[in-house]
């Protein structure tokens, strides 16, 4: 697929443009300077001085420069995504990187546009993983069909459970599962007020909205927020469906109007809901995920020990999680290593690792602020977080180090789930 020129492009108002260099910049173009890559620049006019009139306008916002960025501070970067969020090994590093430059490079020399799926080949050909890879691991709980069912009657459905039983797993199924039923499907997570109403002109759209009541309940579109929930609900069509989900205590907590309300589009979610056999599946299609030989046939050797003690979706994904960031070491045999990342795995584990994990790396003053963003909306924005920061370095650098590469080391290690854009806990306890 051919890539339309950068003077093409400006015409669509999504496109964004970045400009690297090791330079500096100075005087107006200093207003277009970022320090990440998802940093938006301020919206402000392009300088005349340096653009032709017709672009000054219409690349405002658009347009942003990441100054000061030579080779090895651009290689930094790359290696630092790889590592984490991606999962690519120290050993397998250098060959994953000079792989994805070379099909760059030949990419540009043809003018081809570069497509998601080619990059996650190549991070996955390396050992790696995408976040929200999980997805094609998918094993249907045992009322899978009431889901289903409750989804054809209604095109709406409030999936509630208490945590770690794959109620956000189960809403990303579903949009799976009908965007092979109703064609050209745009899957859609509304960020607030105003996105979610019902829009005749879109096409098919399918809503996912993510435990509203905890992620919205600080702030003062509240009561808007409930109230265009409620209508979208009753409005739900084949061509506009909506699931919710949203942890049991949380929706409890909304009041009884509101959790009476919703009684007819509920459908609970609940660790029974998995049996052996489910369990099972899962295990098996996650550890054949890991890029080690070595642990891939530890953990399936292991597998009916840690599935007596392992009893939720959540766990499983935990356990494999941890054995993908580690490996045997030296003076552990097969039996102990597992028997550690089994340890580690269980829920009174969890506050230790990510304490160990948070004060190791000297992240102590940005988990500060990465709980204060999580309490007031449960829940984080990716492409927020480079303005986030750079607002907070104004007031104290300090603060606003190392904010992302927490986000993206919490992601890799299972403790922050990412199915979209924002990040949000898998667990209670990562809180805590």
């Amino acid at each position: 697929k051919k890539r339309p020129s950068a003077l093409k492009l400006l015409d669509d108002s999504k496109v964004r443009y970045v400009l690297f260099t090791s330079a500096d910049v100075s005087g107006k173009l200093g207003d277009l300077q970022v320090d990440a890559l998802l940093e938006r620049p301020e919206d402000k006019a392009l300088p005349d001085t340096v653009f032709p009139d017709t672009h000054v306008t219409a690349a405002a916002g658009r347009f942003a420069v990441l100054a000061q960025h030579n080779e090895t501070r651009v290689l930094e970067k790359i290696d630092g995504y790889l590592l984490s969020p991606l999962g690519v090994s120290k050993g397998k590093l250098e060959a994953c990187r000079e792989e994805l430059r070379k099909v760059a490079m030949a990419g540009m020399s043809k003018g081809l546009a570069w497509q998601r799926v080619d990059v996650e080949a190549i991070v996955k050909k390396h050992g790696g993983s995408i976040p929200s890879e999980h997805d094609v691991t998918f094993v249907p709980p045992t009322n899978w069909r009431d889901i289903l069912a409750q989804m054809d009657k209604r095109n709406a459905i409030v999936i509630t459970g208490p945590s770690g039983t794959g109620k956000t797993t189960v809403a990303k199924a579903l949009y799976c599962y009908y965007r092979g039923v109703v064609p050209g499907l745009n899957y859609v997570e509304p960020g607030g007020p105003g996105e979610l109403k019902a829009k005749p002109n879109a096409g098919p759209t399918f809503f996912y909205v993510e435990d509203p009541w905890g992620k919205y309940e600080i702030g003062t579109n509240t009561a808007v927020w409930t109230a265009e929930l409620q209508d979208r609900l009753l409005k739900a069509t084949a061509q506009q469906k909506i699931v919710v989900t949203s942890r049991t205590d949380i929706l409890a907590a909304t009041g009884v109007s509101q959790a009476d309300f919703l009684k007819q589009w509920e459908v609970r979610l609940e660790a029974s809901h998995y049996g052996d056999k489910e369990l099972s599946k899962m295990f098996e299609r996650l550890v054949h995920l890991l890029s080690s030989g070595v642990l891939v046939m530890a953990a399936i050797r292991a597998k009916a020990w840690v599935l007596q003690k392992l009893r939720t979706p959540f766990e499983i994904d935990r356990f494999v999680a941890l054995l993908r960031a580690g490996a045997i070491p030296p003076d552990e045999n097969e039996d102990q290593f597992v028997s550690r990342v089994l340890d580690q795995t269980q829920t009174n584990a969890i506050e230790d690792q990510v304490q160990w994990m948070v004060s190791a790396r000297h992240y102590e003053k940005a988990a500060v602020i990465l709980w204060g963003l999580m309490a007031a909306r449960s829940g984080v924005r990716r492409q927020d977080l480079p303005t986030i920061r750079r607002a907070i370095g104004k007031l104290d650098a300090s603060f606003g180090f190392g904010l992302e590469s927490l986000v993206n080391d919490l992601v890799a290690g299972g403790n922050l789930r990412q199915p979209g854009s924002d990040a949000t806990y898998t667990h209670p306890r990562v809180e805590q």
